[in-house]
């Protein structure tokens, strides 16, 4: 019997009930279950673990538990004292050994992954207070790192980037966008923008997942609006935004 590839799925808040998070992800797995014969585990956050467990067994796939710091946790870099100094400043505690159980967890889980994927929608929002830009950055590179010190391929998925600003900021987006394979971004007017970091790397136009979505039965739709309280006897009229 072959064996199946193993596919870590990461960088998504949580997947019960969260309709968004769903379309990528099953969109995508979908898909690539036509080339390879995989089996999934996605990297959730500390606390939508216990919610999702239930339904990615229903659903035939693994969860493994991030604990939302663990790139305060990351081992033989040399940044890792001063993490453990802005982890201290920012919780007013030390490092707990229950956290460090679960980064060695999933630390197990990425050496027995083949590829890692990021499935988060959207990344480097460069248009934030001072703080939270830097600490969704370091978040936003955990993976990539780690994916890069145990030798395994790391991937992103279609997404939108930015608003990229700041010299420095850039600067070390630049740093890591330049070492991916390729990189698909949402839409035109998104690529465009990239273009301008003149990042040497291949570059496409990636149309939004939806695209790839079946549409629910009307049944459960109708279904489901009447649970939200509306009255399904009158029109309707829905707006996206």
């Amino acid at each position: 019997m072959e064996k199946k590839t193993k596919v870590l799925l990461t960088d998504l808040s949580y997947l019960n009930h969260n309709y968004g998070a769903q379309g990528i992800s099953f969109s995508f797995m979908n898909k690539l279950n036509g080339y390879i014969d995989a089996e999934y585990v996605f990297v959730l956050p500390k606390k939508h673990y216990k919610e999702n467990f239930l339904f990615a067994k229903n659903n035939y796939f693994n969860i493994v538990c991030n604990s939302g710091e663990n790139f305060f946790l990351e081992r033989g870099s040399v940044f890792f004292f001063l993490y453990k100094i802005i982890y201290f400043l920012k919780k007013r505690k030390t490092i707990t050994k229950k956290e460090e159980r679960i980064y060695l967890k999933l630390i197990e889980t990425i050496k027995k992954s083949d590829i890692i994927v990021d499935l988060s929608g959207i990344e480097f929002i460069g248009n934030r207070g001072l703080k939270t830009k830097w600490l969704d950055y370091l978040k936003t590179i955990f993976f990539q790192r780690l994916s890069h010190k145990l030798k395994k391929p790391y991937f992103k998925y279609t997404k939108s980037y930015g608003p990229i600003s700041g010299k420095i900021y850039t600067f070390f987006v630049k740093r890591k966008l330049k070492k991916l394979p390729f990189i698909f971004v949402r839409g035109r007017d998104n690529l465009e923008e990239i273009k301008k970091l003149k990042l040497k790397v291949p570059l496409y136009s990636f149309p939004d997942v939806s695209i790839a979505l079946r549409p629910a039965d009307k049944n459960w739709a109708v279904d489901y609006v009447k649970k939200i309280g509306i009255d399904v006897s009158k029109p309707i009229i829905g707006i996206s935004p």
